[in-house]
C-alpha cells in the first residue's frame, strides 16, 4: 500500500513539471515551428476560383464560347428538387465528336419567358454516327427565387423550340 501512495505522488510530481516543457525544444510538436494566422488582406487574395489564369509570363484572356446550336431538340424535361427546378434538355446533332454543350441564357422581351439556347461545339470533319452517339443532354438548375416571375421556359436549337408552362 505505501508503495502504491509512493508511486501516486511520484507520478503527480513529474506530471506538475511537463507545463514548463510545452515552449521547450524538447516538445516535439515545436520542432518544425507553431501554427501561425495568416490575415488576407482582401477577397481576392483568398478567392479560390481566379478571376484571370496565369499563363507563363503573362495573364491569359478568358476564353470565348464558340457554340452553335444543336441540330434537333428531343424533350424538355422539368424536375422539381430541394430549391428550385432542374431544366433537362436532349438534343441530337447533325455529326458525332460535339463536345461541350451549354445552355446559353437569352434576353426575352417579356419577363415571365426564360429563353435558353442549347449550344455545342461541333467539329467539321466528323461522320455522322448513329442516333445514340450524336445524343446529348444538359441541365441547368433554376432556384426559387429566380423563378418567382417565371411562367414559360423556352429552349431553343437550330430546327425547332421546345416550350414548358409553368
Amino acid at each position: 500500500m505505501k508503495s502504491f501512495i509512493f508511486l501516486l505522488l511520484a507520478t503527480s510530481l513529474l506530471t506538475t513539471g511537463c507545463e514548463s516543457t510545452r515552449d521547450s525544444k524538447a516538445n516535439p510538436f515545436n520542432w518544425f515551428g507553431g501554427s501561425k494566422k495568416e490575415v488576407k488582406k482582401n477577397d481576392a487574395e483568398g478567392a479560390l476560383i481566379p478571376k484571370k489564369k496565369l499563363a507563363m509570363f503573362r495573364m491569359k484572356k478568358d476564353a470565348v464560347y464558340l457554340g452553335q446550336p444543336i441540330d434537333k431538340l428531343s424533350t424538355l424535361v422539368v424536375d422539381e428538387v430541394p430549391g428550385g427546378l432542374l431544366v433537362q434538355v436532349t438534343g441530337m446533332a447533325q455529326k458525332t465528336g460535339f463536345y461541350n454543350g451549354q445552355l446559353i441564357p437569352l434576353d426575352s422581351a417579356d419577363p415571365a419567358v426564360r429563353d435558353y439556347r442549347f449550344d455545342i461545339i461541333q467539329p467539321t470533319d466528323t461522320a455522322r454516327g448513329s442516333p445514340a452517339s450524336r445524343t446529348l443532354s444538359v441541365a441547368v438548375y433554376l432556384t426559387d427565387q429566380d423563378l418567382e416571375a417565371i411562367r414559360v421556359i423556352r429552349v431553343r436549337g437550330a430546327n425547332n423550340t421546345l416550350i414548358k408552362r409553368r
